[in-house]
């Protein structure tokens, strides 16, 4: 050995081998095994092995770094001498077994040398320190090892405490392991379960802290390790559970999951019945279209095509007679396109959807001139105070409706629409100058219009009421209390 290196002589040539290659120390000490194996030590760097032509370092934290000696026993064990004391090293189960001071040596730079008898000396500063292999202990006694402490936020926790609040916490385990051979050669090592993956070695270190330590059930366990020996003792151990934020559970998940699933069948039920209840708007507005193609438009034609055939049959025998049926077919026919205009002017206006109450009213009686020859007079009084969209609809109908009666039935010449906001209630009149009406407007069958009226004032908590004397027109005055209307609404 040399200080940069090995150096083997063949046949009158040297072989070099550079310890500085293999990032070790410079050779302190070479031993060849029973089996051929050159072994080297190192001034700072432990032990090495010559393997092939490279140099390979024996990795285990138990061997000295400095050697100074290397000698072997009769059962292949390699015996490491260091200022610090011996170590005895299997190479076929890197087991390490150190001995101190207190067990025959005592430091300094000894040299070592093995007698017939197997024994092996030592050189220390104080004198020759011998051993005899085969009579040493195979083992020690093992360290008792235990928790001795363990500290949440650095407060004690008692071992019965089943589990710790959610957040972040600083734990930290105090341990000890208790032997009466020696003491300050005892090794630790330990390990988290549910949060270590490997065994960390704390050396002579007796206290482990963690943060940041997951939710779940954890145990922390240690154990102590004698003289550097790979001789383990019975472990500790300490459980304890790390409670998990109430929103990462599975039940939370859970409970999630189902307002999600009735809140989408929520929307379903609300996008259904708008769908329905379109629906139903339309049926209702195809049935009045239909019974008033059957009983208006329809009876004018049956009517027209009787007379234009009363015409074809007397135009030869009595020519006078003709004329007065084609007289009275014209007028049919003037008959006809008002009743058509009219059925036109029934259907549900659109223009409603963009503009507010008194504006859709308003532009539905500028529209009566082009129905008929009535006059149509609006007026709105006191200050407009918006409503759901929903109500001001159901309004701008019975208003739509009240007209078009006044325009089929009343036979008058003007029909005056008001619509007032008062303090806590909307009022909308319809009246007219027309022939009225002396019975119950909402009995027989000619009421269904009126009825209608009063299933949409019902509908949105409202009051629909009227009033008329024979010969001087009709009165329909509707009456919505505003805190009843927000009321309908939540409904």
């Amino acid at each position: 050995g040399t200080p940069t290196g090995v150096a083997h002589l063949v046949n009158g040539r040297f072989t070099n081998y550079s310890l500085a290659d293999g990032g070790l120390g410079a050779a302190t000490a070479l031993h060849v095994d029973g089996h051929g194996k050159l072994w080297v030590g190192t001034n700072g760097s432990g032990l090495a092995v010559l393997e092939g032509d490279k140099l390979r370092p024996v990795k285990n934290g138990a061997l000295p770094q400095f050697v100074v000696g290397i000698n072997e026993d009769g059962a292949g064990n390699l015996w490491v001498s260091s200022r610090n004391g011996v170590a005895r090293y299997s190479p076929e189960s890197g087991a390490v077994r150190g001995f101190d001071v207190r067990e025959g040596t005592e430091g300094g730079h000894p040299s070592t040398w093995r007698a017939p008898d197997g024994t092996l000396w030592f050189a220390t500063v104080r004198g020759a320190a011998a051993v005899q292999p085969r009579e040493v202990e195979e083992q020690r006694a093992s360290p008792v090892t235990g928790v001795e402490e363990v500290l949440l936020d650095d407060m004690p926790l008692s071992a019965g405490a089943d589990a710790i609040a959610p957040g972040e916490h600083r734990l930290t385990f105090r341990y000890a392991g208790v032997t009466f051979t020696a003491p300050e050669a005892v090794r630790y090592r330990y390990k988290l379960d549910g949060f270590d993956k490997e065994w960390v070695e704390a050396g002579t270190r007796r206290e482990a802290t963690y943060t940041n330590v997951p939710a779940g059930r954890l145990r922390f366990r240690v154990v102590s390790l004698l003289g550097g020996a790979a001789v383990n003792a019975p472990e500790a151990d300490f459980d304890l559970r790390i409670r998990q934020h109430f929103y990462r559970t599975w039940w939370f998940y859970t409970m999630c999951a189902l307002v999600a699933a009735i809140l989408a069948w929520l929307v379903y039920q609300v996008r259904l019945r708008s769908v329905r209840a379109r629906y139903d708007l339309v049926l209702a507005e195809r049935t009045r279209i239909a019974r008033d193609m059957h009983d208006s438009l329809a009876q004018d034609i049956v009517g027209l095509s009787l007379q234009l055939e009363l015409v074809a049959r007397v135009l030869r025998s009595a020519p006078e007679a003709a004329l007065e049926q084609v007289d009275r077919a014209r007028t049919q026919v003037r008959d006809l396109m008002g009743n058509a205009r009219r059925a036109v002017f029934s259907l549900r206006s659109h223009e409603f959807e963009a503009a507010d109450l008194p504006s859709a009213i308003q532009r539905l009686t500028e529209k009566v001139g082009v129905a008929g020859a009535m006059r149509a007079e609006f007026r709105l009084e006191g200050t407009y105070r918006a409503l759901p969209k929903d109500v001001e609809d159901e309004i701008f109908k019975i208003a739509q409706e009240a007209i078009t009666n006044a325009l089929k039935h009343s036979g008058g010449t003007v029909v005056h629409v008001v619509l007032q906001y008062e303090l806590r209630a909307l009022m909308l009149t319809v009246m007219d100058d027309g022939r009225g009406f002396a019975t119950d407007p909402a009995a027989g069958s000619g009421g269904f219009g009126m009825r209608g009226m009063q299933e949409r004032a019902g509908k949105v908590g409202g009051v629909l009421e009227y009033g008329s004397d024979f010969g001087r027109g009709a009165k329909m005055m509707f009456r919505l209390a505003l805190d009843s209307a927000a009321k309908e609404t939540r409904a």
